[in-house]
């Protein structure tokens, strides 16, 4: 095996390996990688298929000092070879090197490594350039003796020669002594996994896939950035006729993959590391103890009977303890065996995804007689632990599903109470029929999780199913968890109070409430639900004060009992009705308590806080202050994503709608609009939120789309009666005394100002009795603005003096300048009068008015037909050009934007997440990018951009 004198040397071994022209150019390692001069070490470590070569070898080609080269393989562990091949590696780029410590090998006597190292290294200190020596694959090395060389070469390095090590597991040698005096350079796992940009460089740019942003950012979410990974997808997607389908389903058991981790990793371990992986692989997450726990039947020894050592700890490993799965996983990571650790102090850890497919897929096969005593195991260690979504999983996954059912009800409230309903639906799924009817108050548990998500059109059926199985039993009969009869049907019928509530049927919901109230003991925590319930029900029936009260005290009893969800809800609908109150200070103060609750320093989120932070950006949007805004909106679309709530969703996607188009973003506010309509399309809205969206709508068409459709919105929606004017048809009122206003000023129509005057004389002492000051200061408003149309002067600023008085304490703004031109001239006529105090107030709305010069599109255009609001809006936007470069592209600043977020490496969804906007408009955004910088592709709009100096 060893080379004799005069043996060739194989000269691929010691030969830089050749780099693919056609590959994603890993500028930032690069850049990192230029630091290696200044380190004694620089350690390239991470996982089978993290492109470690293919990283150094394009920083070799391209550094600015010679590379010398070794690739090694197991034969290298006997040492003279090792050596044999370092010296011919480090002469091919210095000639000279090692001439005499090559004539040591090839003498008679026994070689002594450090006699011959020390010949390399005095050859070495007079270099007139320094060199760089990489060591490829050196996980291969186990031999002690070459282990040793390789450390006093690092100990009596020169400064003419920097070490690089390429390796799978961290080599043995002194790293932490170097770590600490600054003298190691490491790149891991973490740094070598693609970012979302690189991989759609990789499968679209090299690969040539052409696949669209959203699959781009599965398959890296899949593979977690796994170079080797991304590479066998991509294989695997040539000539797929249905790509998204394979994405979907892709997994580490896929053949190549399979394939490629069983070849590479697994079977290169001792069979007691493949059964300890194989068989902790239904754990999401992995202790000492808990791996401890689902093994300790299994024989699971560090010694044999003999005393035999079964576990040899890494030589690197400071772990001392009796426990074999605390030695294995820390064996695991410093090999670096596609497993992460979850926290700094190394206790918990994962496994990659596509790995832990594999060992899945292979316990399944090796033992698959196993695996529910192991699930049972793992269930045990969970509930003892405190961990009991953890717990009801492996109970599920072991098909326990009587003592799951158990687990499940009481783990239900805890779960509802931290805002994750979808996971206790998704477990109530699950369970067979049998142990529903063994346990009716699982069907009350899913009533209570729909309601959380707002799909309460699905609550009724169950409701039945509870009564009907209770009706033949004794009131005072125990079902489960010390609970009667009684007080469960008293649960449905305060579940029906509140469906009544959501359904604006006011009768039935005072009525149940006051029935369940009755049954329910005094600490019960439905109180606070039927006091939500309650407060809708006074809400409609027109005594908005009583709701906030009910609400207040909802809040309170909520958090007194421990159920900050729902007290999170009673906070969120209390802050809504403070601001339909006029009382917009107190309620930004409302909202930010029920944030400030959801989103504790530590513990869970709950997700339904997504209400009072679109209820601050909507305030935030009232007082002018837009930046603060679009944060407000950017927290509430997050929470979104976790509650899953669509009638929440809906109604942050209108409030985002009115700030893109107020800020000048009219076709991102249509798109978010078409999105809107999309989602309604497919879901069972409240009425609440259905009138929300159609006023919406037309609100939206008014100020800034077509009057055609909104004349046609008018005749489609007659005023009718309105001698009992409820919540849903006062709010539908007020939109169609706003489109007839400003409809009869931009059109000269009296008619119309009429009509809008009649409606008013009935709306506004509805308002005012029930104290909905902020929807009576923009009845005046607009009751100010069709008297002034229609020559009445002195009754148009009496009103528009009452609606300033309501409001200025408040703040109020944006509502003002949406009335348009029309109400800057009335308040400059009121502030030429003198007639108002405070005078500040009214200098700020005309100093916004002065700035903005607001000019809904139908003021110019009342004859034209407008957009569809599905058509593609293309409303001229203006497009500064950017200085620097004459005759070069013009991007608009929002264009600009988007093009820094893309090369900073973000995808489309998280650029519209960052910037809250619709998807389709970052879209856009990039075509027109695309188009102005005559590329076609994000990797050539980066590289464009950089020439021309716009990402400075």
């Amino acid at each position: 095996m060893n080379p004799a004198p005069g043996e060739a040397i194989l000269q691929t071994k010691i030969q830089i390996p050749r780099v693919r022209f056609r590959r994603v150019a890993r500028r930032s390692l690069l850049d990192r990688l230029g630091q290696v001069e200044a380190s004694r070490l620089t350690l390239v470590a991470a996982p089978a298929g993290f492109g470690k070569t293919t990283l150094l070898a394009a920083w070799a080609n391209e550094a600015p000092h010679p590379v010398a080269w070794l690739t090694l393989d197991e034969a290298d562990n006997v040492l003279d070879r090792f050596l044999t091949y370092l010296a011919a590696a480090l002469s091919r780029v210095a000639p000279g090197v090692g001439v005499e410590a090559l004539a040591l090998i090839h003498s008679p006597r026994p070689l002594a490594s450090e006699e011959f190292l020390t010949c390399l290294v005095n050859d070495l200190i007079d270099r007139p350039y320094p060199l760089v020596l990489v060591l490829d694959d050196y996980h291969v090395l186990e031999s002690a003796p070459v282990q040793a060389a390789v450390e006093y070469l690092l100990d009596h390095l020169p400064d003419t020669l920097r070490l690089v090590i390429a390796s799978r597991a961290d080599p043995i040698l002194p790293l932490a002594r170097l770590r600490a005096r600054g003298e190691l350079l490491e790149l891991r796992g973490a740094d070598l996994r693609f970012s979302a940009h690189e991989a759609e460089e990789f499968l679209n740019q090299i690969m040539d896939l052409n696949l669209p942003a959203g699959q781009v950012e599965a398959i890296e979410e899949r593979t977690e950035g796994w170079a080797a990974g991304l590479q066998l997808a991509a294989l695997s997607l040539r000539d797929r006729k249905n790509p998204d389908h394979f994405i979907k389903v892709f997994t580490g058991t896929h053949h190549f993959i399979l394939d490629y981790l069983a070849e590479e990793v697994l079977r290169r371990q001792p069979k007691h590391i493949q059964d300890f992986l194989l068989q902790t692989s239904i754990l999401e997450w992995l202790t000492a103890s808990l791996c401890d726990a689902i093994l300790r039947d299994e024989g699971w020894r560090i010694k044999d009977e003999s005393g035999t050592d079964l576990f040899i700890p890494h030589p690197s490993s400071f772990v001392v303890s009796d426990s074999p799965s605390l030695l294995i996983l820390d064996y695991l990571e410093r090999l670096n065996l596609f497993v992460t650790a979850l926290d700094e102090t190394r206790t918990a850890y994962r496994y990659h995804n596509l790995f832990a497919d594999l060992l899945r897929y292979r316990l399944e096969q090796t033992y698959p007689d196993r695996i529910p005593t192991l699930h049972t195991r793992a269930a045990r260690w969970f509930e003892d632990n405190g961990f009991v979504p953890e717990a009801v999983s492996h109970l599920l996954a072991a098909k326990d599903m009587k003592k799951a059912a158990t687990l499940v009800e009481k783990a239900g409230e805890h779960l509802l109470g931290e805002g994750q309903a979808n996971q206790l639906l998704g477990w109530l799924d699950i369970l067979p029929a049998s142990v529903f009817e063994i346990n009716p108050r699982l069907d009350l548990q899913y009533c209570f999780a729909l309601f959380t998500i707002g799909q309460t059109h699905r609550v009724e059926p169950h409701l039945r199913v509870v009564e009907t199985r209770l009706a033949s039993r004794l009131p005072e009969e125990i079902i489960n968890n010390g609970i009667s009869v009684r007080e469960t049907l008293a649960e449905a019928t305060a579940s029906r109070a509140l469906l009544a509530s959501l359904q604006g049927n006011l009768g039935e919901v005072i009525r149940l409430s006051n029935l369940a109230l009755q049954d329910l003991t005094p600490g019960h925590p439905m109180r606070s639900s039927l006091l939500i319930g309650l407060s809708t029900a006074y809400r409609m029936s027109g005594d908005s004060r009583q709701a906030v009260q009910a609400l207040a005290e909802a809040a309170a009893f909520a958090q007194k009992v421990g159920q900050n969800t729902i007290a999170v809800a009673a906070l969120c609908n209390q802050g809504e009705y403070l601001r339909e109150n006029g009382e917009l200070q107190y309620a930004a103060e409302v909202f930010r308590q029920a944030v400030a609750l959801a989103i504790p320093e530590k513990g869970v989120v709950i997700p339904t806080a997504s209400t009072a932070a679109a209820g601050l950006a909507d305030i935030a949007f009232e007082w002018g202050n837009l930046p603060a805004a679009r944060s407000y909106l950017h927290q509430a679309l997050e929470l979104d994503q976790a509650w899953q709530n669509q009638d929440s969703h809906i109604a942050t996607l209108i409030c985002q709608a009115h700030l893109a188009m107020a800020e000048g973003e009219l076709n991102a506010g249509w798109e978010l609009m078409a999105q809107v309509k999309d989602l309604a399309g497919g879901i069972h809205l409240t009425p609440m939120v259905s009138g929300l969206f159609e006023n919406g709508i037309v609100l939206l068409e008014l100020h800034y789309g077509d009057s055609t459709k909104v004349r046609q919105w008018l005749e489609d929606h007659p005023a009718g009666s309105l001698e009992r004017l409820d919540f849903f048809k006062e709010q539908e009122a007020q939109i169609r005394v706003e489109a007839q206003v400003l409809l009869g000023i931009a059109d000269s129509d009296p008619i119309l100002l009429r009509a809008a005057l009649d409606q008013l004389d009935q709306i506004l002492p509805f308002l005012e009795a029930s104290g909905r000051n902020g929807r009576l200061l923009e009845a005046l408003a607009l009751q100010a603005l069709a008297l002034s149309a229609l020559g009445l002067e002195a009754e148009a600023q009496a009103a528009l003096e009452r609606s300033l008085e309501l409001a200025a304490p408040q703040g109020y703004l944006r509502m003002f300048l949406d009335k348009g031109p029309a109400m800057q001239v009335l308040l400059q006529k009121i502030k030429t009068q003198g007639s108002f105090s405070p005078q500040a107030y009214l200098d700020r709305l005309l100093a916004v008015f002065a700035k903005e010069q607001p000019e809904a599109p139908y003021l110019k255009q009342a004859q034209e037909p407008g957009p569809s609001l599905t058509a593609s809006r293309q409303i001229p936007q203006g497009r500064p050009s950017l200085g620097g470069f004459a005759g070069g592209p013009t991007l608009s600043a929002r264009e600009l934007e988007v093009l820094r977020l893309v090369a900073a490496g973000l995808s489309n969804q998280q650029v519209a997440t960052r910037l809250v906007l619709a998807p389709g408009t970052v879209k856009r955004h990039l075509h027109n990018i695309f188009e102005e910088l005559e590329v076609t592709s994000r990797s050539q709009a980066i590289a464009r951009a950089h020439e021309l100096g716009l990402l400075r």
